[in-house]
This record gives structure tokens, sequence and C-alpha cells, in this order.
């Protein structure tokens, strides 16, 4: 059984908390090509399989909760999880997102805080490119520490 990933997109612009989980992507075995990579739906990473329309779909969800921003003060910090090479050095995945959002806070329209992850290695791209909007940056290092 191939290991698979969800996105999860979580708003309280209703007032309550919206969940909704999509398929994003799953393992493939060493050397194996399924054939439904061949399809405009789907493209390969490495030894993962990604579905695109979740990423379509994190896109129509930055946009929907960013226009409720432009409607009144209902979205006050937005997550992005995880931003990765594909974000930044393939400019796809989730970029759009990213610069949808970079745009909205830069510009005052969007929340007030847009807390992005990544992996130490990719930290440094987030924050130039965060830099480069005009944003102050701030990198936190959450790693997991063992309790003494």
């Amino acid at each position: 059984m191939a290991l698979g990933f969800e996105m999860e997109f979580l708003s309280t612009a209703s007032g309550a908390l919206d969940s909704e989980r999509i398929a994003l992507a799953r393992g493939l075995p060493t050397g194996s090509l399924p054939p439904e990579c061949l399809d405009a739906d789907h493209f390969i990473l490495g030894h993962f399989l990604f579905e695109s329309r979740a990423f379509r779909r994190a896109q129509a969800f930055v946009c929907s909760e960013l226009d409720a921003r432009r409607a009144g003060p209902s979205v006050e910090a937005l997550g992005l999880d995880e931003i990765g090479t594909l974000e930044l050095m393939r400019k796809s995945g989730l970029r759009p997102c990213l610069e949808l959002a970079l745009t909205a806070v830069a510009t005052g329209w969007g929340p007030s805080l847009l807390v992005c992850s990544s992996r130490d290695s990719n930290a440094g791209f987030l924050r130039d490119l965060a830099a480069a909007a005009g944003l102050e940056v701030e990198i936190r290092d959450i790693t997991a520490r063992p309790r003494s």
C-alpha cells in the first residue's frame, strides 16, 4: 500500500471552524509508473504522484479567504504548510497561493499574520521571497527536541 498525503483547508470565515480534506499525493514504489500519471491532473515529483486539482483547490481557497478579508476583517492569519522545493525552485505547487498571500499582506488588505512552514534547507529562500515583497520576516525553529 502506498503512503498517501492529504491537503487540509481550515477556515473560520463563516464564524465556525470549517474543514475540508482532499487527496494531495501518494507514494510510488520504485520503478513504477501508474497509467493515471499520463493525464493533465497528475504529476510526479521524486517518488510521489501528485494531484494537480489539490493545488487548484488550494488557490481557490486562498483567493476565497482573501476576498473575505477584503469584505471585512474576517481573516486574521493565513498559514501555508509546507512551502518546499516545488514552490520555491520549480515555482509550482502552492507557489500561486504563496504569491497571493505575500501580495495581500504587503499591500495591507490581507491578513495581519502569514505563517509558512518549510524545511531548514528552504527557509532562506522563503525568507528572501517574503523580504522581496517588502515584508518583515521572522524565522522560528520548531524542531521537536527531547524533553529533559
